[in-house]
C-alpha cells in the first residue's frame, strides 16, 4: 500500500512537469519582438506586430506574432483609414508547431500614402484575436521665422512660414504624395493680418478669411507641392499687447486643392512664435539706509526696491539726471536725499521711473576727553572744546553753565557736540576752584593812650580773591587798663583762609593831676576841718 502511494505521487507530479513544459513550448517563445503595440482580445498570450510603424511605397511589410495555437490557420484582415482598396484585404497564415505566425506578401503601393492600416489576426481554431497598427505616411514640415527676429509686444511685423513635403520617395510616387493645400491659423491675439504672399505664386492661390490664411493650388495636380519641396508663405500682422506666450500657428496640410481630401498628419510640433513685452517699472521704492561708520555717505547697493517686467527681462541703469550719464551699482551716496532715475531696457524699448536715496547720518561727533580746570578764586570763562565729526568736521561744542565760576569747590561743565543731524554727545570738563591762599594781614602800629582806647577802626587786609577784608578781634572796648593790652585783628576770606595781625595798645597815664590854688583859711580860734580840695587829672 505505501509503494502504491509513492507511485501515484510519483506519477501525479510528472504529469503536471509535462503541462508546464508544453505550457512554456506554446507560450513562451516570440523569435520576432517588436516595439510595436500588440493588442489581446482574449485573455491570452497571442499577439501580433509589424516590424516597423511606418512605412513608405515599395516597402514590404512583415508581420510577427506568438502565442497561438500550434499549426491552426491564422486569419489576417486589413482596414484601411482612408479606405483606398475596393477589394477586401483578408490574408492567411498558418501558425508553427511553436504556436509563431509570419506573414510578408503584403506591398505598399504609392496609392496607400496617408493610409492607416489596422490588421486583426483571429486564429481559425483556438478563436484567440490579437491586433496590430501601422501607416504609409504622408509627412510635412513647418517652420515660422520673423523680421524682425525679435518680435515685440504691439509691433507690425512679417512673418515667412515655411511648408516642406517630407513624404518619403526617391521620386514623387504620383500626385497622391503631393501636397496641395494648406492652412494657417493665425492666433486671434494677432491683428491686422494682410500682405500674405506664396514663393509659389504662379503655382498657389492664397487668400485670408476668419483667422486663416489659405494657400491652394492653382491648375492642375502637378503644381501641387511635390516631395521634398517647399514653399514659403508670407504675411504681416500686430503682434499682441497683452502677452501670453507661446502663440502656435496652427499648420495643416492636404493632398488635394480644397482642404477636404487625404490629408496630411497633424504635426506633433506645430510652429510657435513668443512675443516679447517692452519693460514696466511697476514699483521703485525709496531706499532709506545709514551712513557707512566714519564717513558722510553709504556706498548702496541698488535694484532689490525695483519691481519690473518684460520679456526678454529688462536690465536696469541708473542715473542722477533724467537721463544722463549713468552711475555705477553699488554707488556711494553723500548723507541727505538723493533722487536717482532708473531706466529698465530690452530689445522692444525702455522706460524710465525714479526714486530716493536716503542717506541718514547715525554717527555723533567723536567727542574728546578734557582737561580738569583748576582755579583759586574764579574762572571766567573757558575756551570751548572742539569735537570731530563724520559730516560736520570741527564742531565747537556749546554749554549752558554760567560763567565766571566763582563757587569753591568742583563744578561740572557740560560740552555738548550737535551735528546739526540729529546726533549729539558730550563731554564733561571738571572745573575746580580752591583758594588755598590766605589774607594779606597788614602791619598795625601801636595804639598809645594816656587814659583808655574806646575803639580802634578795624584794620583790612588784602586778598587774593575776596580783596579787601575787614579785620574782626574779641577784645572788648574801651581798653582802660593801664598797661599793654594785644588786639588780635582776623582776616578771613571766607574759603577757609585766615590770617591775624596783633595790634598793641599801650594805656599809659604820664600826667599828673591839676593842683589847684587853694584860699588862706581865716579862723579865730581853730579850724576844726577844711573840706578837701579837688585837683582835676587828665584819666
Amino acid at each position: 500500500m505505501e509503494t502504491q502511494i509513492h507511485k501515484k505521487g510519483f506519477w501525479g507530479c510528472f504529469t503536471i512537469l509535462l503541462m508546464l513544459l508544453a505550457t512554456i513550448a506554446v507560450f513562451g517563445h516570440d523569435h520576432h519582438p517588436s516595439t510595436k503595440k500588440k493588442i489581446s482580445f482574449r485573455k491570452s498570450s497571442a499577439s501580433i506586430a509589424s516590424d516597423r510603424p511606418d512605412y513608405q511605397p515599395g516597402d514590404t511589410l512583415r508581420l510577427y506574432g506568438s502565442g497561438w495555437q500550434p499549426g491552426e490557420t491564422v486569419q489576417l484582415h486589413f482596414d484601411e483609414t482612408p479606405a483606398v482598396c475596393t477589394n477586401g484585404h483578408n490574408r492567411y497564415t498558418v501558425a508553427d508547431s511553436n504556436g509563431n505566425i509570419f506573414y510578408d506578401q503584403f506591398y505598399f503601393n504609392t496609392y496607400h500614402l496617408g493610409v492607416t492600416f489596422v490588421v486583426t489576426a483571429t486564429g481559425q481554431s483556438s478563436g484567440l484575436m490579437a491586433q496590430t497598427t501601422f501607416t504609409d505616411a504622408l509627412l510635412f514640415s513647418a517652420s515660422i521665422v520673423s523680421t524682425p527676429s525679435i518680435i515685440c509686444a504691439g509691433a507690425n511685423t512679417s512673418f515667412s512660414m515655411t511648408v516642406t513635403n517630407l513624404t518619403f520617395g526617391g521620386s514623387p510616387p504620383g500626385n497622391n504624395a503631393r501636397c496641395g493645400s494648406m492652412r494657417i491659423a493665425v492666433p486671434p491675439e494677432f491683428t491686422s493680418v494682410s500682405d500674405w504672399t506664396t514663393s509659389l505664386p504662379t503655382r498657389f492661390a492664397i487668400s485670408y478669411t476668419s483667422g486663416n490664411i489659405n494657400v491652394s493650388r492653382t491648375g492642375g495636380a502637378s503644381n501641387a507641392l511635390g516631395i521634398g519641396e517647399s514653399i514659403v508663405i508670407n504675411f504681416t500682422a500686430t503682434a499682441p499687447v497683452l502677452v501670453s506666450n507661446p502663440y502656435t500657428f496652427t499648420t495643416s496640410a492636404w493632398v488635394g486643392n480644397d482642404f477636404s481630401t487625404t490629408k496630411f498628419p497633424d504635426l506633433a510640433t506645430q510652429p510657435q512664435v513668443n512675443v516679447n513685452s517692452g519693460p514696466s517699472i511697476t514699483a521703485a521704492e525709496d531706499i532709506f539706509v545709514p551712513n557707512d561708520g566714519g564717513v558722510c555717505s553709504a556706498s548702496v547697493s541698488l535694484g532689490s526696491t525695483i519691481s519690473f517686467s518684460g520679456n526678454p527681462a529688462p536690465t536696469l541703469s541708473y542715473s542722477l539726471s533724467n537721463f544722463g550719464p549713468t552711475i555705477p551699482n553699488p554707488y556711494v551716496f553723500p548723507v541727505g536725499e538723493t533722487t536717482v532715475y532708473v531706466k529698465a531696457s530690452n530689445s522692444c524699448g525702455d522706460t524710465i521711473s525714479s526714486f530716493k536715496v536716503k542717506v541718514t547720518d547715525n554717527q555723533p561727533p567723536n567727542a574728546l576727553s578734557l582737561s580738569d580746570v583748576l582755579e583759586q578764586c574764579s574762572v571766567i570763562s573757558i575756551d570751548a572744546p572742539t569735537a570731530v565729526d563724520n559730516c560736520a568736521g570741527s564742531i565747537v561744542g556749546t554749554t549752558s553753565t554760567v560763567f565766571p565760576i566763582t563757587a569753591q569747590g568742583e563744578t561740572l561743565v557740560t560740552w555738548i557736540f550737535d551735528d546739526g543731524h540729529g546726533n549729539q554727545s558730550q563731554s564733561i570738563q571738571r572745573v575746580y576752584i580752591d583758594d588755598t591762599i590766605e589774607p594779606q594781614a597788614p602791619v598795625l602800629e601801636d595804639v598809645l593812650e594816656q587814659c583808655s582806647v574806646i575803639s580802634i577802626d578795624a584794620p583790612t587786609a588784602l586778598d587774593n580773591c575776596v580783596g579787601e577784608v575787614t579785620g574782626t578781634t574779641s577784645t572788648v572796648f574801651p581798653i582802660t587798663t593801664q598797661g599793654e593790652t594785644l588786639v588780635t585783628w582776623i582776616f578771613d576770606d571766607g574759603n577757609g583762609n585766615q590770617s591775624q595781625s596783633i595790634q598793641r595798645v599801650y594805656i599809659d597815664d604820664t600826667i599828673e593831676p591839676q593842683a589847684p590854688v587853694l584860699e588862706d583859711v581865716l579862723e579865730q580860734c581853730s579850724v576844726t576841718s577844711i573840706d578837701a580840695p579837688t585837683a582835676v587829672d587828665n584819666c
